[in-house]
């Protein structure tokens, strides 16, 4: 009997083990850099959660009511874990549960509509559910918090069909929601009709504004609210040649944008190539105030990792 317990005690310490991580390189003093200071990284060896293989973490979403942190897959699972942070650290970090997202009848999604790539927390007085973009096969669709499909959300005739996009792959990436706007959301890459040099996000009724890139293979791959009403764009590049990981943070204003753009400012600039200990950084999520916490997906790749970062931003949020 003892052996067994000791077993299983075994077996909880590996599923719930993460362990420190520093992604900054030397050069950058007590966390501060650019616009943001990087509070605490870890890096998480969760195995499987309820039978779930815990990997290839597409985005985050935290309700601060209760701790909770929610986990999309881009193979279509949702992990629901309970996130503690004290004094501006990640002190724990435990599964509550996981499963697959299903269609409206229940049934656990097919392989091409499974490709889930945005999350979005809906908090309301009335009730709190979850949106979710998919990439290939394009759509948003609204989850209660058992992770039971509510329904489909319509979007603007631009952003419904794949074939506005770049690839098959490039789809509905990022996703926000806010009060006012309601969705917003966008792909990972400009459409295909994009005038060079901006990519365009969207809301429900159409397109928002225009973000200005110099850059045209920096993909978008999440925006989160900010609490003074502008959006926080997380971006990533990735070079196969040098096989190196470029992750940047920009504010973006939505309010009175000029001409139909947005206006933006770099906030966090973050190379490989640099000595950062990054990864494919892919999710976002505000936890309060200044404090943000964005996650890599691991490719369920064993020489990636997934990395839970948390950051605070400098300055007025």
């Amino acid at each position: 009997m003892m052996r067994s317990v000791l077993m299983m005690m075994a077996i909880m310490i590996e599923v719930f083990a993460f362990e420190n991580h520093k992604i900054e390189p030397d050069f950058v003093k007590d966390g501060n850099y650019m616009g943001i200071k990087i509070l605490d990284s870890k890096v998480l060896t969760l195995d499987r959660v309820d039978g779930l293989k815990f990997c290839e973490i597409s985005d985050i979403a935290y309700d601060k009511s209760d701790d909770r942190l929610y986990a999309v897959s881009d193979r279509g699972r949702m992990f629901v874990l309970n996130l503690a942070i004290k004094d501006k650290k990640i002190a724990s970090l435990r599964p509550i549960f996981a499963k697959n997202l299903t269609d409206f009848k229940g049934k656990k999604l097919s392989r091409y509509y499974q490709d889930s790539e945005g999350l979005a927390l809906i908090k309301t007085e009335k009730k709190t559910s979850l949106l979710i973009s998919f990439e290939k096969a394009v759509r948003v669709i609204e989850y209660d918090t058992n992770i039971k499909a509510i329904q489909q959300v319509s979007l603007p005739t631009a952003i419904s069909h794949i074939w506005n996009f770049q690839g098959e792959n490039d789809g509905l990436e990022a996703l926000t929601y806010d009060k006012k706007l309601g969705i917003i959301t966008t792909g990972e890459y400009p459409l295909r009709n994009q005038r060079k040099g901006y990519h365009d996000i969207y809301t429900q009724k159409g397109k928002l504004c225009a973000i200005a890139k110099d850059d045209q293979k920096n993909a978008i791959v999440e925006m989160e609210m900010m609490p003074d009403g502008a959006l926080l764009v997380l971006l990533r590049k990735f070079s196969w040649k040098w096989f190196s990981f470029e992750t940047t943070l920009m504010k973006v204003k939505v309010e009175n944008p000029k001409n139909g753009v947005c206006e933006s400012e770099i906030i966090a600039w973050m190379s490989s190539k640099e000595g950062w200990k990054i990864d494919n950084f892919e999710g976002l999520t505000h936890i309060k105030d200044n404090l943000y916490i964005m996650i890599s997906d691991d490719n369920n790749n064993p020489f990636e990792k997934t990395i839970l970062t948390l950051f605070e931003i400098n300055g007025p949020s």
